[in-house]
Parts: structure tokens; C-alpha cells; sequence
């Protein structure tokens, strides 16, 4: 096979493409990133409100939140020890309804696990979830 002309094996593997059609989606992250490796953290699109559960009145709770990268929380722990499992259920029950603009890596949106800060307080008629993000 002199003579200048390519092997047929080579013009095949030259003309292949080999990257993926833009019909695919790309591969989904299953990383759980903390607040330290994100570029912005998820903010919720609505007010963060629940009523204060049963004896909570002015208390402060931490919970462990992981939120997806469509922005829906999918799961909320205690994050210290001792904390009423009624406190934590009614917390879970409340920000499961409410949707976050999700974190941001690399600019892509991505799966996040934060520590969130809820102190319990009325104020008003209304009562409030004032929260700070930790880790």
C-alpha cells in the first residue's frame, strides 16, 4: 500500500467522529457538593416561611438540606444532636414545598449539602424562617 494513498482502516478511524451528538444529554453529576467547592449557593425563589412547630417559639435549629440541581430539596436532617424529630418533620414538610435557584459550579447548576440555620421567631401575624448558610 505505497504510493502515498491511505489505508483504508486509517480513513475510517479519521473520518469517525467521535464526540457526542448534541441530541445526548450530557452525563448528570451525582456529586453532593458542600458550600466550600460551589460558586453560588442556592437561593430560594420564595420567601422562606413555616410556622414555628410546637414548643420551637423563638429556639434556633440546624438542619443539613440537600438540594438538587433542579433546585428541590430532597432531603433535610438534624444537624446536631437532640433535636425533636416533630421539629425536624415540620421543617422538612415546609421546604419541601418551596424551590431554590440551584447551586452553581463551573456554571452549571449542581446537587448541594448545607447546613442551614432557622431561628424561630414570630413576628406579627406572620411567622418567619430567618436563616444563615453555614459550611
Amino acid at each position: 500500500m505505497g504510493g502515498g494513498e491511505p489505508s483504508p482502516a486509517r480513513s475510517v478511524a479519521e473520518s469517525a467522529s467521535i464526540s457526542r451528538p448534541a441530541s445526548l444529554p450530557a452525563a448528570v453529576d451525582a456529586t453532593w457538593y458542600g458550600a466550600q467547592d460551589i460558586d453560588t449557593y442556592p437561593r430560594s425563589t420564595m420567601p422562606l416561611r413555616l410556622a414555628p412547630p410546637t414548643g420551637a417559639d423563638g429556639t434556633r435549629l440546624l438542619l443539613w438540606l440537600r438540594i438538587d440541581e433542579h433546585g428541590e430539596v430532597v432531603e433535610v436532617s438534624a444537624g446536631e444532636p437532640g433535636v425533636p424529630v416533630a421539629w425536624v418533620d415540620a421543617a422538612r414538610a415546609s421546604l419541601a414545598t418551596i424551590r431554590f435557584a440551584p447551586a452553581r459550579k463551573d456554571e452549571r447548576p449542581v446537587r448541594s449539602r448545607l447546613l442551614l440555620s432557622v431561628s424561630f421567631a414570630r413576628t406579627e401575624d406572620s411567622p418567619e424562617l430567618a436563616t444563615d448558610k453555614h459550611r
